[in-house]
């Protein structure tokens, strides 16, 4: 493997793992917030359980986030990725290659 490939690499695994911890941490977040707003629900108002709201509305956004981690949608966004930034160096070596001929 050539150096540039191994730096790329390596770059692609440091962003898995931090997406990884980012989502365990979403996790802990999430579970620790709804501990805390079933017990403040269970303080003030035991009659009516509204916890449950706030809490289901975020384990949607964290199924979703799990999804872009460890889902088939983290393999599509990673090929976007990897479009976007050949689109970008390409359009930038144009631009070079137009600012070196003057």
């Amino acid at each position: 493997m050539h150096t540039a490939d191994e730096a790329q690499a390596f770059q692609r695994a440091t962003a898995r793992i931090r997406a990884r911890i980012g989502l365990i941490v979403h996790i802990c977040v999430f579970v620790l917030i709804g501990i805390l707003l079933f017990a403040l629900n269970l303080v003030t108002s035991p009659e009516s359980l509204w916890f449950l709201w706030p809490v289901l509305s975020w384990l949607i956004a964290l199924v979703i986030h799990a999804g872009l981690v460890v889902g088939p949608g983290s393999r599509a966004l990673e090929r976007w990725q990897d479009r976007e930034y050949r689109r970008e160096l390409n359009r930038l070596g144009s631009c070079r290659d137009v600012n070196n001929d003057s």
